[in-house]
């Protein structure tokens, strides 16, 4: 019976984190807070492929002819 009780609950924990999960969308910006984060695009990725460096250290890191 023990058992039986602790699925319920857990189950009732998940309907609850479930419920609280969707509520992220509950705010809105303002025209300002937009144009602020617009500001933090820089045109790139947090990866810069370009960047000195980074196309010789993915190849060291990955055998990308591993199955050739």
């Amino acid at each position: 019976m023990q058992f039986i009780h602790d699925l319920k609950r857990s189950w009732y924990s998940c309907i609850i984190k479930i419920k609280s999960n969707m509520d992220i969308f509950d705010f809105e910006l303002t025209q300002d807070e937009i144009l602020q984060i617009r500001a933090l695009d820089t045109g790139k990725g947090s990866h810069d492929p370009d960047a000195p460096g980074v196309g010789e250290m993915l190849l060291n890191a990955f055998d990308v002819h591993a199955n050739d």
